[in-house]
Parts: structure tokens; sequence; C-alpha cells
């Protein structure tokens, strides 16, 4: 079986590199807990409220891929909300440093590598083969690379709140091959979700392989399927 040319391999990021295990009300309840204050279990709801209400905004400032701006819209956030359970305006700084402390620093337990992505990167590089990741996720993407200590293996990192499209539209997949200069033909998409990653990757005309962690297909359901990113360099002699 011919092998394939592979160039580039381009790589969703939750749950397939990293270990997601954030959410904004879970997280808020750590951050709170931290500081010592007490919030009704509905407070938190009411967060997701006020975030789902202010999303348009968060939408707009992710365009303009300022970091700067996305704390500022954070502060607010954070501030409305704690206006509305008392809690005084004093406490938003404090609250936004513990978060940042929280979210990047170097035992953050929210956002993990899975223990095969390191060898995974490794044989592929040593094939000279290029990285990217192609993810639904916002400006924070590139800051918790760095965190993990990845940032520096990709040729891009393309988070699709600052394009503006998210997957499986075909667009964000276009972005990467452009950014990159490889021919479609010449690349291969892994992930972990079947509509966003190998719906998204057919759609733009690019091979994908399954990244099926918990086991939950078989081989006749998706021939083109892994159970690790350890067995990702050995697929390409399989993938056609």
């Amino acid at each position: 079986m011919a092998t394939l040319s592979i160039e580039l391999v381009t790589f969703d990021c939750a749950q397939t590199l990293v270990d997601v295990r954030w959410t904004l009300d879970g997280f808020a309840r750590d951050c709170m807990v931290r500081l010592g204050l007490e919030l009704p279990t509905e407070a938190y709801d009411r967060l997701l409220q006020l975030y789902g209400a202010a999303l348009p905004e968060y939408l707009q400032i992710n365009l303009t891929k300022d970091a700067d701006a996305g704390e500022q819209f954070w502060q607010r956030l954070t501030a409305s909300w704690f206006q509305e359970f008392g809690i005084a305006e004093s406490w938003v700084k404090p609250s936004r440093l513990l978060s940042d402390s929280l979210m990047y620093g170097a035992d953050s337990p929210y956002f993990q590598l899975f223990h095969d992505v390191l060898p995974c990167l490794n044989g592929l590089s040593q094939r000279g083969i290029k990285l990217a990741i192609i993810s639904n996720w916002d400006y924070s993407l590139h800051r918790i690379l760095e965190q993990l200590g990845i940032n520096k293996r990709f040729e891009t990192v393309i988070a699709s709140l600052e394009e503006g499209v998210e997957k499986p539209h075909s667009r964000l997949f276009e972005i990467c091959l452009e950014r990159v200069g490889v021919a479609r033909e010449n690349v291969l998409h892994v992930g972990d979700d079947l509509l966003d990653d190998i719906e998204g990757a057919r759609n733009a005309g690019i091979r994908s392989v399954y990244l099926d962690r918990s086991h939950r297909l078989t081989y006749e359901a998706i021939p083109h399927r892994i159970t690790s990113l350890t067995q990702l360099p050995e697929a390409l002699e399989w993938i056609v």
C-alpha cells in the first residue's frame, strides 16, 4: 500500500492534545472558594446567563486578537456579577489575579497535556512533518499552549473565535492551508469529534484520523481510527 506524502498534520486541541477540565461556572466556584467568598448556588447559573448575554461582545473582542481587551471584558463581567450579589467592587482585581494564576499557572488543574502528546509530536517532527492546530477555542488558546510548553512546536495555531468561523466549516481549514502553504492533499487532520474534525476536514478536502480515546467506535464504523496519538506516526503508513 502506498504511503501518503504528508507534509502537515493538523490537530484539534481540546480532548485531542489537551485534557480540558474547565467550565465557566465550575472555575468561578473554585475561585470564590479560594477567595473565601460565599455565594448562593444560583449565583453560578446567573454568571452563565450574564456571559450568554454578553457573548456577542466577546465574539467581537476575539476577532481583534487583543488579549488586553479580553481581560477587560472579564473584569466588566465579574464586576456586574459581583454587584448583583453584594460583593464589593474591590474584590474584582483580586478575583482576576487569582483567575489568571489558576488558568495559566504551571500547576493548573484545568488544562493538561495527555501523556501521548509529546511522543507523537516528537515522532512526527523527526520525520520532517510540519504541525499545526485548528481548534474551536477563544484567544486564550495561545497562552494555554505556552503554559504547557508546546506553543513553539506548531507552524500556526488557529483559534476559531479569532477567525469568526468554527469547525466543521471548511474555512477554518482553508485558513490553515493558506498560512502554512501546504496543498490539501498533503495534509492530515486529527481530532476527537466526528462532526467538527472528521466531517470538517472532509468538507475541506482533507484526509482525517479520528482519535477515539474512549474506544467508543469499532474499526468498521470508522476505518481511519486510532485510540492513542502514539499510533499516529504508524498510521501514516496505512491511511489512504
